[in-house]
Formats: structure tokens, C-alpha cells, sequence
């Protein structure tokens, strides 16, 4: 008897479409295209995406089994896709393009990522946010009785809203941390944004389908997920800084320039120029957190860039110890809430 797997309310008798196969999937998809620009989407697809299914055997003896719920809707440049399946499905980049960040939110289920990024790829379970950039040979593959809801954001619309707040150009991946946790911080934020916008679309009068409201819809998306841990998040700070009062400025460029060495809350305070007092009360009202908790999120950022970066010969708590953490099931726990992910999984790749 299949198993009863809770589903995006995207995902409605009008606009849903059932897809015999994986390997129909973007014929599927491209008929849930505007008339105007399916036949060159369609071949678009067909080049950039394979899709499969992971159990080739099962498939054979019952591909009944294999079919697919699907229903697709657009904000701006966006592609929103909810989906539900019985069976796993996999499917292939063969040609990027430009390239695309999916954000996926699971509901049930788990998803494996590989040739995402050395920091990317493993297989995630359980109620969370995945994201990944799209690149030449990624796999992603879901398991079997799967449900959830993605987002495709072409690369130069992300790049753009990045830039325009940093004010610089971006080189590189944006390099987000894969794992999205939906019940704190920024995640939550990014999960009751992606509840409301399932709504909208399941409405029938959705501000997501106006020409005026529709960018907007997108670049709040974005924000969003630029609020999320990245490459670019001290950048993001940085230019956020200028509406803090001086005091924090300082205490956050004297934790930078002492990141590796054991501060204590008066010195940080003695280099602001105020009282450890006016100093926590200045943190809690401009960052929402105290100035130990920011020392410690900095320590952990710049543990996470080495751990991306250094020799693997170097050991995840040599790393860490070199940054204040000398208890590992502490650092463990802390990089786990910041990150989404073990930081063993930074040196097993696929490691589940």
C-alpha cells in the first residue's frame, strides 16, 4: 500500500499533470509552458536535463509504478515546480547553459546531490532546504515516496540582486550552504516566504502571475536566500554595518582582524570605546544577538572557508582548534546549526 506523503497545495486537480515515465518529464514540462515559448524550451530541456529512473530493474518490471505528479508555475524568471512521487527519480545536467540555483523544500522523502560541489554533495533527509547551482554532470536524485517543492533561479538574476547590494562584481560560485534548516533564523524566514508563495499560486488569482507584482515576488525570493549562509555573506554584512552605530562597527572589524586569538567581551568593548553594557545592548538591537554569539558565528565562517579550502591532511579540529573550539561535539553542533551539515561531511563527500 503506497504511503501517504504530505504535498504542496501547488499541487491541484487544474493544474497538475500526471507523467507516465521520468524519461516524459520534459515534454511534461514544456506543455506547462507559456504556448509562445514551448518549442524552443522544449528542446532547450531536452539538451540541458536527463531524467531516469534510479531503480532501472523496478522500472522494467513495473513502470506503472514510476509515475509522477507534477504541477509547475512561474514568478518573473523563476520556475516553481511541486512534485510527488512514489518511485525515485533521478536526473542529470548534460548542458548547463547559464546555469540556474535550485532552492528545493522537502515534505517528505530525501534527495542525493553529486557533481554540485565538494561541500554540496551527500544525501539529505527529513523536513529541509536544499541548495545546490546547477553545473555540467550534477546527479540529483530523489528516493522513493517523495514530495516537495523547487525553485529555479536563473544564475545572472541571482548574480544581479547580489551585486547591486554588495555594489561589486561576483567572481566565482556564490556557494551557499547546501543544508537549509525551516525552523530558525534566516531558514525560517526563507520557509514561511515559500509557504505564502505556494498559497499564491494555489489561489487562481495569484500575485505571482502579474507583470507588475512578479519581479518583485522574485528579488524578495532572492533576498531571501542571500540571507542564507555564502561566500558572500561577510560582504552582505559589511554594507548592512554602515546602519549600525560605530561601536558595533568596531567591535566587528576588531573580531575580524582577531578572529584566531582568545578575546574576551572587554577587550572587544575596551576596542568599540564603550562598556561591555552599551555593547550588548548596541548588538541585540542591530544584529539581534549578543557580541559573543557574533564572535562565534565569525569564528565558525572563517573555520567553514578553511575547511573548503585547506589540504585534506588537515584535520577538522586542528582547523577548529586553531579558532577557539576545542570541544569537537560542541563545534560539531554549533557548525551543524550555522551550516545544515556535519563538518565531517566536508572531507566524505557522498557520506550519509
Amino acid at each position: 500500500m503506497p504511503i501517504a506523503v504530505p504535498v504542496s497545495p501547488i499541487l491541484q486537480p487544474r493544474r497538475t499533470a500526471t507523467v507516465r515515465s521520468p524519461y516524459d518529464v520534459n515534454e511534461t514540462l514544456a506543455r506547462a509552458m507559456p504556448a509562445q515559448d514551448r518549442g524552443r524550451l522544449e528542446a532547450q530541456l531536452e539538451r540541458s536535463r536527463r531524467f531516469e529512473p534510479v531503480d532501472h530493474r523496478g522500472f522494467q518490471i513495473a513502470p506503472e509504478e514510476f509515475a509522477l505528479s507534477v504541477a509547475v508555475a512561474h514568478t518573473a524568471a523563476t520556475r516553481i515546480s511541486a512534485s510527488v512521487m512514489r518511485r525515485g527519480m533521478a536526473m542529470t545536467i548534460a548542458e548547463p547553459g547559464g546555469g540556474t540555483y535550485t532552492f528545493g523544500m522537502r515534505r517528505h522523502g530525501a534527495i542525493s546531490l553529486s557533481g554540485c560541489g565538494r561541500s554540496v554533495d551527500g544525501t539529505w533527509g527529513g523536513v529541509a532546504g536544499t541548495v545546490y547551482q546547477e553545473r555540467e554532470g550534477a546527479r540529483i536524485a530523489t528516493s522513493d515516496d517523495y514530495s516537495g517543492v523547487s525553485f529555479e533561479i536563473p544564475r545572472a538574476r541571482l548574480i544581479a540582486v547580489l551585486e547591486g547590494l554588495i555594489e561589486r562584481p561576483i567572481v566565482g560560485d556564490v556557494a551557499f550552504a547546501p543544508v537549509v534548516s525551516p525552523t530558525s533564523g534566516p531558514g525560517a524566514r526563507l520557509a514561511r516566504l515559500v509557504a505564502f508563495i505556494e498559497q499564491e499560486v494555489a489561489s487562481g488569482d495569484s500575485l505571482l502571475d502579474q507583470a507588475i507584482t512578479a519581479p518583485a515576488m522574485e528579488e524578495l525570493l532572492i533576498r531571501a536566500l542571500l540571507d542564507l549562509p555564502h561566500a558572500y555573506s561577510g560582504s552582505l554584512e559589511r554594507e548592512a554595518s554602515s546602519a549600525a552605530p560605530y561601536n558595533v562597527v568596531r567591535a566587528e572589524h576588531y573580531m575580524r582582524l582577531h578572529v584566531g586569538e582568545a578575546i574576551s567581551i572587554d577587550q572587544i568593548a575596551a576596542a568599540a570605546g564603550c562598556s561591555v553594557r552599551a555593547l550588548q545592548v548596541a548588538f541585540r538591537r542591530f544584529r539581534g544577538r549578543t557580541p559573543t554569539d557574533e564572535l562565534r558565528r565569525i569564528r565558525l565562517e572563517q573555520a567553514h572557508r578553511e575547511m573548503l579550502n585547506s589540504p585534506d591532511a588537515q584535520t577538522i579540529m586542528a582547523i577548529a582548534a586553531r579558532y577557539g573550539f576545542s570541544n569537537p561535539g560542541r563545534f560539531a553542533a554549533q557548525y551543524r546549526r550555522m551550516f545544515g551539515q556535519s563538518p565531517s561531511r566536508l572531507r566524505t563527500p557522498g557520506k550519509t
